[in-house]
C-alpha cells in the first residue's frame, strides 16, 4: 500500500469504528432513513417474518429517519440520530436493546450519544463529553459491571474517559482516547484486551499501540488505524485475521501500512489503501475475501472499484462507493455483488449475518399531531391552546410553519365541532413534506343575563320607561344582535293601585347567546303631603303634632281611616344617629297615626323628650305601600 493524503471514515463491521480524531478529520456524517437485509431470526433487519432462517433478501425500510450512524451485533441492530438518540431491534436475550422485549420495532435506548458500537451480546455509546457508557450482557465484564449478568439499561463504564471512538467485539470492548491510546475491558483468553492484561471489568491501556486514529472488533481480534496509515492487530490469530503465519495469541504488531479505512468481521479483517483498492485477510470458506479458504497475508481483493467505506460480519463483507451504490462479497460468493438500494447509501454496517446502511432520505411526511381542543365559549378568540398542532417524525419534532384557518384571533359562532384546519410548511423541505391536518372544536354559547331594573313610581302617575341592564355581551357586541325584539312589560297602569308590580323581560334571542332573564319590581307608592311647617324648630321637650295627607301624583288627597299609618324610627339626619320614638299619649296608640276626618288627614304627636339640637326624619310606612316615607322635624 502507498500512503496518500486521502481520507476515508471507517466503518466497521460487526462493530462500527464511531468518532475518528482530526488526523484522519472527516465531514459531519449525512442524515438519512435506515434500510436492513439478511437474516431475520429475531428481527433485526426489520418487519417481516422471524425466526430461525428468516431472511431479509432486499434491503428494506425500516422505521427509522433522521439517522447519522448504524451498527449491527450478534441477532441486533442499532442506529443513531441526528439528536444523539440511539435506537435499537432485534434480540433482546441479555438486554442489549434496552428494557424491552425483543422485535422487529425500533425503540429508544439512550439519549446524548455521538457514536454507537455493537458487539455479539452488548452494545457501547459514546457521550459527547467523552464518557463511554454500555449495557447489555456481561458475562466478562464487557459493559464495565464487576457483577456479570445482562444489564439493559445503559451505564457510565468507570475509569475511562476523554474517549474519541468505541469497538465491541464478543465480550470485549475497546476505547480509543484523544492521546491516541487504546483501552479494552471484559474477555481477554486471546489477548484481545492486550496479552499483559488481565480481563474483567476496568479498562486497561493496550500496551504496545500509540497514535491510534480509528478501531475496529472482530470476534477474538482487534484492529487499529495509526495516524501514519499503518494496521495493527492482536488477539486470536487461528485463522490468519492478524495477517501471520502462527496462531497463538499475539500483542499488538503491523499488518499493512498505507490504509484509510479498516474494518473487521468474524475471523477475518479488510483495509482500503490510498488507491481506493480493498486488503482482506483471514478465514475466508465462503467468498469473503474473495477466492481461497485462508487468506494469511493481506491481499487485494477489490481493484479500484471507488470504495470508499467497507464493513465485515461474520460471513460476509460490503463496500461502499463514492457515489452511494452497495457491494457485498461471501455468503458463498466471493464475486462483489451490487445491492440493489432505493436511494443512495450515506454509510454502511455489519452484524453477524445481516447488514445495514443509511440511504438518503427521501422526503418524509410528517405526522400532524392535533388533537380536538377543549369547548370554549362564544367570544373567545382561537389561540395556541385550540391551535397547537405538532409535526414529528418518529417522535421527533419537525421545525416548521404551521397556518391556521380560521386564524388566530377568529371568534368562531357557537355550534358543535366547528371545522378547524392546519397547514404545516417544514424549515427543510429537501427533507420533509409538507402536511396538513384538520379538527374540531365545540364553540359553546355564551351566557347572557338580561335583567329588569327595578322602579318607583307615585300613585296615579304613568309607568317610568322600562329598562334592562345586560351582563355581559360578549365581543363588544350588543342587543343589535338579537335576532327576535326584546320586550319588558309591567301588569301597572297609571291607575293601578299602591303596590309591587313584576317588570318582565323576554322575547329576545340570538343564535350565539343563552339568554336568561330576571324580572325586576315596579313599586307603586303614595306621595305625602305635608301639613305642618318642616322648618320650624321646637324646643326639645316639647311635643310637635306631625300632620300629614297621602296623595297622588296630583297631590290630590288619598287618606282614609282604613289605610294604617305607622311610625317606625326617629333618626337624625346630620349623623344618622337614632333618637327615641316618644308616643305623646293616647292619641296615638302603638305609634300608630291617627286619621283626623275633620283634617282629612293624619296625626302623629310626636315627644322629643331626650333629642339634642338637631335635624331629624320620622320614618313611617303605609299600609300596603311597598316603601317606607319620612317626614322632617327640627329641635333645639
Amino acid at each position: 500500500m502507498r500512503r496518500s493524503t486521502r481520507i476515508v471514515l471507517s466503518v466497521c463491521a460487526f462493530v462500527i469504528a464511531a468518532a475518528v480524531p482530526s488526523t484522519f478529520a472527516q465531514t459531519p456524517p449525512r442524515a438519512g432513513s435506515v434500510v436492513a437485509w439478511g437474516a431475520n431470526s429475531s428481527g433485526q433487519a426489520g418487519p417481516g417474518t422471524t425466526g430461525e432462517g428468516a431472511t431479509v433478501p432486499q434491503p428494506q425500510r425500516v422505521n427509522l429517519d433522521n439517522m447519522v450512524a448504524v451498527a449491527g451485533g450478534g441477532e441486533q441492530s442499532y442506529a443513531l440520530d441526528a439528536h444523539g438518540t440511539v435506537w435499537g431491534w432485534g434480540a433482546n436475550d441479555h438486554g442489549q436493546i434496552g428494557m424491552r422485549t425483543a422485535g422487529a420495532e425500533p425503540m429508544q435506548i439512550a439519549t446524548g450519544m455521538t457514536a454507537i458500537a455493537a458487539g455479539a451480546f452488548h452494545a457501547l455509546a459514546l457521550k459527547d463529553d467523552g464518557t463511554v457508557w454500555a449495557w447489555g450482557g456481561n458475562a466478562a465484564g464487557e459493559i464495565g459491571e464487576t457483577v456479570p449478568g445482562d444489564y439493559p439499561v445503559p451505564r457510565q463504564v468507570a475509569d475511562i474517559d476523554h474517549v474519541v471512538a468505541i469497538a465491541a467485539g464478543q465480550g470485549f470492548s475497546l476505547a480509543l482516547r484523544d492521546d491516541g491510546s487504546v483501552w479494552g475491558w471484559g474477555e481477554n483468553g486471546n489477548g484481545q484486551i492486550g496479552l499483559g492484561n488481565l480481563g474483567g471489568p476496568r479498562p486497561q491501556m493496550i500496551q504496545g499501540l500509540d497514535a491510534v486514529v480509528a478501531l475496529a472488533a472482530g470476534q477474538l481480534h482487534a484492529i487499529a488505524l495509526k495516524s501514519d496509515r499503518s494496521v495493527w492487530g492482536w488477539g486470536d490469530n487461528t485463522f490468519g485475521q492478524l495477517g501471520q503465519p502462527i496462531s497463538d495469541p499475539l500483542e499488538p504488531g503491523k499488518i499493512v501500512d498505507g490504509a484509510v479505512a479498516i474494518a473487521s468481521g468474524a475471523q477475518h479483517s479488510l483495509a482500503i489503501d490510498v488507491d481506493g483498492q480493498v486488503w482482506g485477510w483471514g478465514f475466508n470458506p465462503d467468498g469473503r475475501l474473495g477466492a481461497g479458504p485462508i487468506v494469511i497475508a493481506p491481499s487485494v481483493i477489490l481493484e479500484k472499484m471507488g470504495i470508499v467505506s467497507i464493513a465485515a460480519g461474520s460471513e460476509h463483507s460490503l463496500g461502499l462507493t463514492a457515489d452511494g451504490a452497495i457491494v457485498k462479497w461471501g455468503d458463498g460468493n466471493g464475486v462483489p455483488t451490487p445491492v440493489e438500494i432505493d436511494a443512495p447509501a450515506l454509510a454502511i454496517a455489519a452484524g453477524s449475518r445481516h447488514s445495514l446502511a443509511i440511504v438518503s432520505a427521501t422526503r418524509v411526511t410528517p405526522t400532524i399531531d392535533w388533537t380536538k381542543p377543549a369547548a370554549i365559549t362564544y367570544g373567545t378568540a382561537l389561540s395556541a391552546a385550540q391551535l397547537n398542532a405538532t409535526a414529528t417524525v418518529n417522535g421527533e419534532t419537525v421545525p416548521g410553519t404551521f397556518s391556521y384557518s380560521p386564524a388566530v384571533g377568529t371568534i368562531l359562532n357557537s355550534g358543535g365541532n366547528q371545522a378547524i384546519s392546519v397547514t404545516f410548511t417544514p424549515d427543510d423541505p429537501s427533507r420533509f413534506d409538507g402536511a396538513a391536518a384538520a379538527t374540531a372544536v365545540d364553540v359553546n354559547r355564551a351566557p347572557l343575563t338580561v335583567t329588569a331594573a327595578d322602579k318607583v313610581r307615585r300613585l296615579g302617575e304613568a309607568n317610568p320607561e322600562l329598562t334592562v341592564v345586560y351582563s355581559p355581551f360578549a365581543a363588544n357586541e350588543s342587543p343589535a344582535v338579537f335576532s327576535s325584539p326584546l320586550t319588558v312589560t309591567t301588569p301597572a297602569t297609571a291607575t293601578s293601585r299602591v303596590g309591587t308590580y313584576a317588570i318582565t323581560p323576554a322575547g329576545a334571542s340570538a343564535a350565539n347567546y343563552d339568554i336568561a332573564f330576571v324580572a325586576g319590581t315596579l313599586n307603586v307608592t303614595y306621595d305625602v303631603c305635608v301639613l305642618y311647617d318642616q322648618n320650624v324648630t321646637r324646643r326639645s321637650g316639647s311635643t310637635i303634632p306631625i300632620k300629614l295627607k297621602l296623595c297622588d301624583a296630583t297631590r290630590h288627597n288619598v287618606s282614609s281611616w282604613s289605610v294604617a299609618l305607622t311610625a317606625q324610627s326617629v333618626t337624625r339626619i346630620s349623623d344618622l344617629a337614632d333618637g327615641p320614638l316618644d308616643d305623646a299619649g293616647s292619641a296615638n296608640p302603638d305609634a300608630n297615626f291617627r286619621y283626623d276626618g275633620g283634617l282629612g288627614g293624619y296625626i302623629f304627636n310626636l315627644k322629643t323628650t331626650g333629642l339634642v339640637t338637631g335635624t331629624y326624619a320620622l320614618e313611617f310606612s303605609v299600609a300596603g305601600d311597598p316603601l317606607r316615607h319620612r317626614v322632617q322635624f327640627k329641635v333645639r
